[in-house]
């Protein structure tokens, strides 16, 4: 899985409207707040499961430091993400 380019410029990446400087516990907030909007089983918007995967993956990038610095500096995190997702199977 990639992190879609889109979600990383999206309203709701860029520390889910915190601000870059956004604690861990203000992403957290964000990530419920917006996962109750985009659940698909309470959203019938045809957009709707894409962006609650999307917002995952963003949340995943955010809360996890390294992956965040790694971004922050204009990384691929993508990359960074496969490869433990890879480790975690083996």
């Amino acid at each position: 899985t990639h992190i879609h380019t889109h979600i990383l410029k999206s309203q709701c990446f860029p520390w889910f409207l915190y601000g870059r400087n956004a604690s861990s516990k203000e992403i957290r907030k964000a990530y419920r707040q917006l996962m109750k909007i985009w659940h698909p089983d309470k959203n019938k918007a045809p957009e709707a499961e894409k962006m609650f995967f999307d917002i995952i993956e963003a949340y995943e990038v955010l809360i996890d430091e390294e992956l965040r610095e790694a971004y922050d500096a204009g990384q691929d995190v993508s990359m960074v993400m496969d490869k433990r997702r890879h480790d975690e199977v083996d």
